[in-house]
């Protein structure tokens, strides 16, 4: 590759004051042996800055003056290659491209050098799982707020119509990324280092871990620019998730100087003055513009025409469509404000806190990260899975990795009052056969008695990891779930009802003649005046879709369940005021038992059955 700092010699020798040749007729060994000897002896652009330019000035100007040289130049190298047109959908417009087959060049996904027909424009196109293309482009566009040049890139399609194997099945849509062409001068070394720690701040901020691998970051036109961002945000440079490693503490700054680290050869010899200028970069994004590039990212606008019989005009309405891609950007816009704000943490302890006599960069960096507040969770998010029932949801996936940094606070606020309030001595005066809007039933199998009453009715998504839990991961993740009493009953009439709402009879037992469906249930009752308040504010119903968990699709419900309310965690066995059971399936020694665990724990708790008779 051309160095475009080599250019500028016969260019701008102030000494001649001329133009000494064309760029495209300069041989470039012979110009590698003039430059050679101007930089050794001081001589020609070395030994007088034109026009007072820097010399990353020149090297702009320099590459500007050769693009077309060097543009024509990579064209010409790639005709080497058989090619084919082939329709591509970009910027919305279906295109012509001139694609050059098998060129295909180094890194995880497939691709190939690509011209746009009609204008000749080159690009570097790469193909592969919508969502990390998606995020790929994203984190180019959030590099540039804190002004570190990347690959400008266009989601680019097409369908696919191999995919079509009979009349039900419909065609692919293929997403790749169209990377316009920049010239390259070369691959930066230990020379630009400084150039390259620029964008460090910047690096560790989006997690981008491959950032300095050799090819991902190019010299162009004076600056070090970020041109493969594939291994930034939630995705590592192969496609796979980086899981709960992303999140609201900036590992990276520390990492990054790991021996295995590619980085680190190009940080070990930075300056406090360096690392400071870098991390301002990231303090200085407005949380405005973060959270519009990830939302425009995220989303479609589509513009709706429609009459407006008041003002007698057509007007237009925007609606908003996520995309598959960035399925998470509440995820990302809260995750990526948290790490902000750690980052600038960091940054403002480096400012007070000089460097110590003696001490490397990395000593030094480890020992403000020691002093900067991480976020903890008491709840291990890591630990705990997804539930395969939400949208987006992969095999494997954690919580931690699809929960926004608020979301888990609702769950940790419910957590610690739920923690709190279990250790009180509640006591339930009055309890009787009459359900009043106040209670709230949960249904579970007889056998999980000793679980409910060690560890209460808590989500069965804990799986064993917290508690023993009471079922299978479910549409309402880390919830327990209840159905809520809408007027008062007597417990014999409401489970007499000819009419049950929506769901309810899918998990309450009910009197059928003589059989009762679910006979081996129990229902746990607990009054909501005895549950924490903290716990009651984070719950929802299920049918309003209006709590801050469905948001990024981490929530699913169901419109007609009316009286489903869910609880985050749970609720503590002390909110129990009654269990009822079928006692026509219990035996006189198991319901003795019950009533032996329940003084041993020393709850109020009364026992039922399904006519509403005190056992």
């Amino acid at each position: 590759m051309i160095n475009s700092s080599k250019i500028l010699g016969p260019i701008f020798n102030k000494t001649s004051g001329k133009i000494a040749q064309e760029i495209e007729n300069i041989d470039d060994k012979f110009l590698d042996e003039i430059i050679a000897n101007q930089r050794a002896h001081k001589k020609g652009i070395y030994k007088t800055t034109p026009w007072n330019a820097t010399p990353r000035e020149l090297d702009k100007i320099g590459t500007q003056l050769a693009y077309k040289d060097m543009l024509d130049r990579k064209i010409r190298e790639l005709r080497k290659y058989p090619t084919e047109i082939k329709k591509l959908k970009i910027n919305g417009q279906e295109k012509d491209f001139i694609i050059y087959k098998g060129s295909k060049t180094e890194g995880a996904n497939k691709g190939y050098w690509a011209q746009l027909k009609d204008s000749g424009k080159l690009y570097l196109i790469k193909y592969g799982k919508e969502e990390q293309i998606r995020s790929e482009q994203l984190a180019g566009e959030l590099y540039e707020l804190g002004g570190i040049p990347s690959s400008k890139q266009t989601i680019i399609s097409y369908t696919d119509n191999t995919t079509v194997k009979n009349i039900w099945d419909s065609p692919k849509e293929i997403y790749g990324t169209a990377s316009e062409w920049i010239p390259v001068n070369y691959l930066p070394d230990l020379e630009e280092a400084s150039i390259l720690r620029e964008g460090f701040g910047m690096d560790c901020w989006l997690a981008n871990w491959d950032a300095l691998k050799q090819g991902n970051t190019v010299m162009s036109g004076g600056e070090c620019v970020r041109l493969d961002t594939g291994g930034s945000l939630c995705y590592r440079a192969r496609g796979g998730r980086k899981g709960f490693v992303f999140g609201e503490n900036v590992n990276e700054l520390t990492t990054f100087f790991e021996n295995y680290s590619l980085s680190k050869p190009y940080l070990k010899d930075m300056t406090r003055e360096e690392l400071i200028a870098s991390l301002k970069r990231v303090s200085d994004i407005p949380n405005s513009k973060i959270i519009e590039t990830i939302e425009n990212a995220a989303s479609k606008k589509t513009r709706n025409r429609f009459w407006n019989s008041t003002t007698g005009q057509y007007e237009y309405s925007r609606r908003v469509h996520y995309t598959a891609g960035i399925n998470n950007p509440n995820y990302l816009i809260e995750t990526l404000i948290a790490r902000k704000e750690y980052i600038n943490k960091f940054r403002v302890l480096c400012q007070c806190c000089p460097q110590k006599q003696g001490e490397s960069i990395q000593e030094y960096i480890k020992r403000i990260d020691s002093h900067t507040a991480k976020k903890e969770y008491q709840i291990p998010f890591d630990k705990i899975m997804m539930s395969p029932k939400m949208d987006y949801v992969e095999k494997g996936m954690t919580m931690a990795e699809r929960l926004s940094p608020s979301q888990k606070r609702i769950y940790e606020e419910s957590y610690k009052a739920y923690i709190t309030s279990g250790k009180n001595h509640i006591t339930h005066p009055g309890t009787n056969d009459i359900l009043t809007t106040d209670s709230m039933l949960h249904s579970a199998s007889i056998t999980s008695i000793d679980s409910i009453l060690n560890n209460g009715i808590t989500s069965g998504d804990l799986r064993g990891i917290i508690g023993s839990g009471t079922g299978e991961p479910t549409q309402t993740p880390l919830c327990a779930d209840f159905w809520e009493i809408q007027q008062n009953y007597s417990i014999k009439d409401y489970f007499l009802r000819e009419h049950y709402n929506s769901g309810e009879a899918n998990f309450l037992p009910k009197k059928v003649g003589v059989r009762v469906s679910h006979p081996n249930s129990m229902i746990v009752v607990v009054n909501k005046k005895y549950i924490a308040p903290t716990i009651m504010k984070n719950s929802f119903m299920v049918s309003s879709n209006s709590s801050p968990l469905y948001k990024d699709h981490n929530m699913g419900g169901h419109k007609e369940y009316i009286t489903h309310r869910a609880v985050p965690y749970g609720v503590p066995a002390n909110a129990i005021d009654r269990i009822i059971i079928n006692s026509k399936s219990c035996s006189p020694d198991f319901i003795a038992s019950i009533k032996r665990k329940i003084a041993y724990r020393n709850l109020d708790i009364k026992l039922y059955d399904l006519e509403g008779n005190r056992i």
